[in-house]
């Protein structure tokens, strides 16, 4: 009975080496051959130069899921009888980059024709009222309101959005100041920007003075990604200069931000028994962690920063790891500099693949895009102009932080940053002095005279 026993081999000794939970990805690369765990995934280089999601030839399944969500958003219900209509809408789309070229081929057009032409479809079009999700941001063309201007168009632009607690807010004036009760933050990040404007072309109106004409840009969604202004409509807009309200000190003039590109690495391995057999294992975890040790972090050179976070290899001891991850962050004021740290950072994934055995695969996302607003422009001369006329010392300066204006720059806008008023914020102790509220409505009034 015991050699019986002992003979006894087992029908499914493959699962047995499982997991007990298992992804379909990670089941199609177990099954992979030997040889190729041990190939090297050949370098992407990729230019950033407008926001895209994922990386490689196509777009995970996520990325086109968000893709067709976007051309639902957006799309004109009118023009979804025939794939030729759907195509010219995506078309549409693209050329207002509410989608990007990557995103738009990654559309089925055949299923949003079968979505319309589906007794759900018929339904939507039949329907009185068709509500659909709130678009990331509103354009107000303050003409509507504050008719007239004379010379070139600016644009004024901050967010609605507010970080948490923001719901409840009891404003309380104390000496000139405003705060919340203490229970939440205050809000003025960015609702002073949103006062600040509404106050200024509304003293303008009511005072009868010449204008230049004004456009408003209010978006949403800035605090979780700026994603308000990454979508917004740009076909509509007019205006080559624009302002945005979204720093602290009155007459700071933010005319320089970094390029913000955020990759996530992933390196392959083979498993196998760290007691029994760990020379038959790929070791993914040595190899993310030679990349993380031998990739510079903090400030690399004079105009760039970069980070490495969320280094992760889940697993039991026993096993030789097969998967290892990190994150990373670049940051530069040149746009090819940042693509230059980039590069090197890959080349050292492939040193590490090359020294281990392993695999890596990465998605990169930008965050911000780099600019820089030249100080002898007459745009900067006229913000210096208006603000020494409202009695406010201005000063140019830069930040490796991101912010819309990053955005509206790379829509050949000539854009700065400037300061509400805004102080502690994303805290409780939140506040804003009404003077400075006073002293930047009275700035824009200036800078919006004819």
């Amino acid at each position: 009975m015991l050699e019986k026993n002992a003979a006894f081999s087992y029908p499914h000794a493959a699962a047995s080496a499982l997991p007990s939970k298992v992804t379909a990805t990670e089941l199609k690369r177990l099954e992979a051959p030997d040889e190729e765990a041990q190939s090297i995934v050949p370098m992407q280089h990729a230019h950033f130069r407008a926001p895209r999601l994922g990386g490689g030839d196509k777009l995970s399944p996520t990325a086109r899921g968000t893709a067709t969500h976007m051309l639902l958003q957006y799309i004109d219900y009118e023009k979804t009888g025939t794939e030729q209509e759907i195509r010219e809408e995506l078309a549409r789309l693209t050329a207002a980059r509410f989608l990007s070229p990557r995103q738009a081929e990654a559309v089925d057009t055949g299923s949003i024709l079968r979505l319309f032409s589906s007794p759900l479809g018929r339904r939507i079009m039949s329907a009185d009222a068709r509500k659909r999700e709130f678009k990331f941001s509103l354009l107000c063309p303050a003409e509507k309101f504050f008719p007239g201007g004379e010379g070139e168009s600016v644009l004024l632009s901050c967010h609605t959005d507010t970080v948490t607690p923001g719901a409840a807010v009891t404003p309380v004036e104390r000496d000139g100041v405003i705060y919340s009760d203490g229970t939440t933050i205050l809000g003025s990040d960015d609702k002073s920007g949103i006062a600040e404007i509404i106050e200024a072309v509304t003293r303008l109106k009511e005072n009868g003075e010449k204008n230049r004409p004004v456009e408003v840009l209010f978006s949403l969604s800035e605090e979780v990604g700026m994603l308000g202004s990454r979508y917004a409509d740009y076909g509509k807009i007019k205006s080559k200069t624009a302002l945005v309200l979204d720093g602290e000190d009155i007459g700071e003039i933010v005319n320089s931000a970094a390029a913000n590109i955020v990759m996530s690495i992933s390196f392959f391995g083979k498993k196998a028994h760290a007691g029994v057999c760990p020379e038959n294992g790929i070791h993914a975890l040595k190899a993310a962690a030679y990349a993380a040790a031998n990739i510079p972090v903090g400030h690399v050179d004079d105009i760039s920063v970069q980070n490495i976070s969320n280094f992760v290899s889940e697993g039991p001891t026993n096993i030789v790891a097969d998967k290892a991850s990190f994150d990373m962050e670049f940051r530069s004021y040149d746009e090819d500099t940042v693509q230059k740290h980039i590069a090197d950072a890959l080349a050292v994934m492939k040193e590490a693949c090359e020294k281990f055995g392993t695999t890596f695969e990465y998605d990169s996302e930008r965050h911000s895009g780099a600019f820089t607003v030249d100080p002898e422009s007459q745009f900067i001369k006229d913000i210096f102009a208006a603000y020494e006329a409202a009695g406010i010392r201005p000063y140019l300066s830069k930040t490796l932080g991101g912010c819309d204006a990053s955005n509206i720059a790379l829509h050949d806008i000539a854009v700065v940053n400037i300061g509400t008023g805004m102080r502690d914020v994303h805290t409780t102790a939140e506040n804003i002095s009404i003077k400075d509220m006073e002293d930047s409505t009275r700035f824009l009034c200036e800078l919006l005279k004819a």
